[in-house]
């Protein structure tokens, strides 16, 4: 919580006194909840659109995910149970609660801490992303650049949540995906494959600024040429 309000307080500053004022206090607070706090480092069993290979998905009854409906559109939907017709498949329900059966490979993503089984709650998770897309774009830049000075090791997204919202709850969670699988996102974080123990997972690394400002470069051009 302390880190979001240091984010609120941050812009209230001018643009020049941002970077001196916020960075260090917030790095040493950063740094101290990544060794104090375990789960902060543990990376959740997760697939992106970026990091599908060599990573799997946990699958439970209630769960919220992620899931290609067909080739190059993704939806979120809870877990209702495995498909007894097909054996293999997973039956879905989205947002406007229409039913799907999903094969296990087109699950991307389990929302971390999620429980749903109502597309009520399905909608709930969407238009909390919808409204940080409209309202927290600007917060992308100052968490990019809290990560990037840090140095630390992958984050997953409920420590990034906690960083955008102040809170870890699955719609935070669910609300810091969609910034960081935005467009602008995608310029200043990466996913990285990680694997430990036989287990693999998830993390968002930040971007190299070098990188991140050719990427946002490139994306300048292709929305002005559009």
């Amino acid at each position: 919580m302390a880190l979001f309000w240091r984010l609120v307080i941050a812009r209230e500053r001018p643009p020049t006194e941002r970077r001196s004022w916020r960075l260090r206090p917030m790095l040493l607070v950063l740094s101290c909840a990544v060794a104090l706090c375990p789960s902060v480092r543990v990376l959740s069993t997760a697939r992106l659109p970026t990091a599908r290979a060599g990573v799997a998905v946990a699958l439970d009854s209630g769960s919220l995910v992620q899931f290609e409906k067909r080739k190059g559109e993704v939806s979120l939907g809870a877990l209702v149970s495995p498909d007894e017709k097909s054996k293999r498949n997973w039956l879905i329900v989205d947002g406007a609660g229409n039913s799907h059966s999903v094969p296990p490979k087109a699950i991307r993503l389990a929302v971390p801490g999620s429980k749903a089984t109502k597309a009520a709650e399905v909608a709930a998770h969407e238009s909390a992303a919808a409204e940080a897309l409209e309202t927290q774009a600007e917060a992308l830049g100052d968490v990019w650049d809290l990560a990037l000075e840090d140095e630390s090791s992958e984050l997953e997204l409920p420590a990034l949540a906690e960083l955008f919202f102040g809170s870890a709850g699955s719609t935070d969670c669910y609300a810091a995906l969609a910034l960081l699988e935005s467009a602008q996102g995608r310029c200043l974080f990466k996913v990285k494959v990680v694997k430990s123990g036989g287990d693999a997972g998830v993390g968002f690394l930040p971007r190299p600024r070098e990188e991140a400002g050719a990427l946002k470069a490139q994306l300048e051009r292709e929305e002005s040429a559009a």
